[in-house]
This record gives structure tokens, C-alpha cells and sequence, in this order.
């Protein structure tokens, strides 16, 4: 699979292993558990179609240039059995005909090569008896049409291989569209119910959904945010404040759902200072030492002072997989 491919794959997984965490809050919901077996269904066929995809042409490079090493081999000892024949009785054209380079025939196509071997064979079949004291015979002879007639079959391999890997690739896109439509038109807005009943729940399958369209080309770090109060009523005009280690100090004021993200920041630790006036100042330190989307909940105090890390306050991020 491509990176963007695989990065979808883990983050299905992830919605898979979030919905397995949260199963009492949508058990008894028939429309979510259908999309839920739905999605389990197809993502089984995404892993198939992946591993079939991995697997299709793995091995048959290396059979094929056995197969054909071999052949070229044989051709070259009856080819020198000939020409030591043609060279004992004087035959010039015997000669001809039965000489072979392993240069030229490294450089033939494999179609030609079987023909080459063919027609060698040919050649020297009905001087088989002639032939048992100059390095071949009777059976070597069928052993090299057998080899040259077995190579055919064997050459295709590559091809074959090639074409199941092109199957299995559209199936892998096939796969990701279908699954990428349920989430979008079927479980995305299923998942609305959840904001402000089980607010965990519904920021941490959001926070999935948004990777799954940044961490194909993750090279930054991103956070989001989400200010609330304990009874998960949004805050509007939140001032936040992000100071990092290395210097970086950014401001923004949280949006009427209580939301706000900093994007393009470079690795490092940074202190989120949260504040809104009648409710407790707030703090919190991320580490993010690698390009990475961060979700961070802040749960607001009424009252006044400061703090760090309120109780109820969250981070999750997602890291993209190292390069290979």
C-alpha cells in the first residue's frame, strides 16, 4: 500500500479499537451497530486485499531468473557437444548451426530464447546416438526440451504476478473509497448524538477522522483544542496562550464551540495556558518530539486562580508511521 493507504488502514483500526473502548455508549443503537459490522467487514477485506497486494510478485523475480539461468546453461553444454561433434566429422555447417554464445543468449528476450533452444534441440535430437562422447546424449536432450518447454509457463510468472498485484491494488482503493463513504455519509453524522452527551467519545473519533486526512503528509506538528466546562457546555473566547521550549509564542482566542488549533509548529514541548474570565486559569505541558496531530481538552473551573492539567483534561495525538 501507499503511505496515505496505510495511514487510512491504522486509523480504521484505531475507530475500530475507540468503538470496542466506548461500546456501552452505542451497543443498543441498531444504526451505529450496523455501520460498526459494516465497517469491521470491509476493513477485513482492506487487510486482504492488502496482504495479497504485499504478496503477489514476492519470490517470483528470483524463480524466473533461476528457471532462466538454468535453460541458458543447458543450451551452452549442447551447444558445445555439437560443435565438438561437427568438429570430429568436419561438418562446417553442423558447426554453425550448433554454436551459441551465453552473451547473446543473456541479452535475448525470453520468447526468443525458447526459440533458440528449440531449434537447438531440433538440431542435434537425431544425433543423439553421435553425441555420448562429447557431453550429451539421449537424456540430456529431453531433460533440455523439457527444461525450455517448462520455461514458458515459468516466464509468464512475473506477468501473472504483475496482474494480481494491479487486482489487488484497485481493490485496496476499492476498499478505502467504501469504507471512506460509510464513514463520511453514515457514521461521521452518527457520531453528532455524541457531542455533547458523551463528549469524549465524540472528540476522540473526530480527532481520528481529522489524522485521516493530514497524516498522509504529516511533517508538522498540529494541535486542536477543545475549552469547556465540567458539564461539557462549550466556552467561547478563551484566551489561549502556547509558549514553546525553543521560544516559538503564539495567541489565539477559542471559537463559539470552543475550539481553536495551531498549526506548521515544529517538534518541542510547549505550556498551553488557557484563561477566561470567573473560571480558574489553566495549564497544560505537551511533549510532541516528532511531526504529530494533538488534541487537547481543557475542562474549566469557575472561579479564579491558576492551575495544570484540570481533572477531566485530555491529550491524545497521533503519530504518522516512520519512513521506511
Amino acid at each position: 500500500m501507499e503511505k496515505g493507504q496505510v495511514n487510512s488502514q491504522k486509523m480504521y483500526q484505531q475507530i475500530i479499537t475507540l468503538f470496542g473502548t466506548f461500546n456501552s455508549a452505542w451497543s443498543s443503537n441498531p444504526a451505529i451497530s450496523a455501520v460498526i459490522s459494516t465497517l469491521s467487514s470491509l476493513f477485513g477485506l482492506l487487510n486482504l486485499a492488502g496482504t495479497t497486494q504485499k504478496n503477489a510478485t514476492k519470490g517470483i523475480t528470483q524463480t524466473r531468473k533461476q528457471a532462466r539461468n538454468a535453460l541458458i546453461q543447458m543450451a551452452l553444454a549442447h551447444s558445445a557437444a555439437g560443435i565438438s561433434y561437427a568438429a570430429s566429422i568436419d561438418d562446417t555447417t553442423l558447426k554453425g548451426n550448433s554454436k551459441l554464445t551465453e552473451s547473446a543468449l543473456n541479452r535475448a528476450n525470453d520468447i526468443d530464447l525458447v526459440d533458440v533452444c528449440h531449434s537447438l534441440y531440433n538440431l542435434l535430437n537425431p544425433l543423439a546416438a553421435n553425441l555420448n562422447y562429447h557431453g550429451a546424449n539421449s537424456a540430456t536432450l529431453l531433460a533440455f526440451k523439457n527444461a525450455a518447454d517448462n520455461y514458458q509457463p515459468t516466464s509468464q510468472l512475473p506477468i501473472n504476478a504483475r496482474s494480481a498485484k494491479k487486482s489487488a491494488t484497485l481493490n485496496v482503493k476499492s476498499q478505502i473509497t467504501a469504507i471512506e463513504t460509510l464513514l463520511k455519509d453514515r457514521l461521521d453524522t452518527l457520531m453528532v448524538q455524541f457531542k455533547n452527551t458523551n463528549t469524549d467519545f465524540y472528540e476522540q473519533y473526530m480527532g481520528l477522522r481529522h489524522t485521516s486526512h493530514t497524516s498522509g503528509h504529516l511533517k508538522t506538528v498540529s494541535i486542536f483544542l477543545h475549552i469547556k466546562t465540567g458539564a461539557s457546555v462549550a466556552l467561547q473566547n478563551a484566551e489561549i496562550k502556547l509558549t514553546a521550549t525553543k521560544g516559538a509564542k503564539r495567541n489565539k482566542y477559542s471559537k463559539a464551540d470552543g475550539s481553536m488549533h495551531f498549526t506548521r509548529l515544529k517538534p518541542d514541548t510547549y505550556t498551553i495556558t488557557v484563561s477566561l474570565p470567573g473560571y480558574v486559569t489553566q495549564t497544560q505541558t505537551i511533549t510532541a518530539n516528532t511531526p504529530q496531530k494533538l488534541t487537547v481538552n481543557f475542562v474549566m473551573v469557575a472561579g479564579t486562580g491558576g492551575g495544570t492539567t484540570p481533572t477531566g483534561g485530555t491529550t491524545t495525538g497521533t503519530t504518522p508511521p516512520a519512513t521506511a
